[in-house]
């Protein structure tokens, strides 16, 4: 599988996606079904990383999982999305 040069990053504040691992996901911010709009009409990936504790902002912890969108469905209003997570990595932030 090739992966993208960027990927998107969604900042979760009490869920992280482990490798090997499915994360049923609700996703209801417009900004991430925007995101998730966006890679269900390319390559399916994004990642997930933890909010460090303590911030105001959405900051996010120094390490983060790749997902991959498996099953994406539009139900009442609200997007349900299930992630396979593929491989941890350490970002720049």
């Amino acid at each position: 599988m090739l992966i993208p040069g960027k990927i998107p990053l969604m900042i979760l504040s009490s869920a992280t996606l482990f490798p090997d691992a499915i994360l049923p996901l609700h996703i209801f911010e417009p900004r991430y079904r925007r995101m998730l709009s966006d890679v269900l009409e390319s390559h399916r990936m994004f990642a997930i990383a933890m909010r460090r504790p303590g911030t105001r902002r959405e900051v996010p912890m120094p390490v983060a999982c790749l997902g991959l969108v498996r099953v994406c469905v539009g139900l009442c209003g609200f997007v349900w999305a299930r992630a396979t997570a593929h491989r941890t990595f350490c970002s720049l932030a």
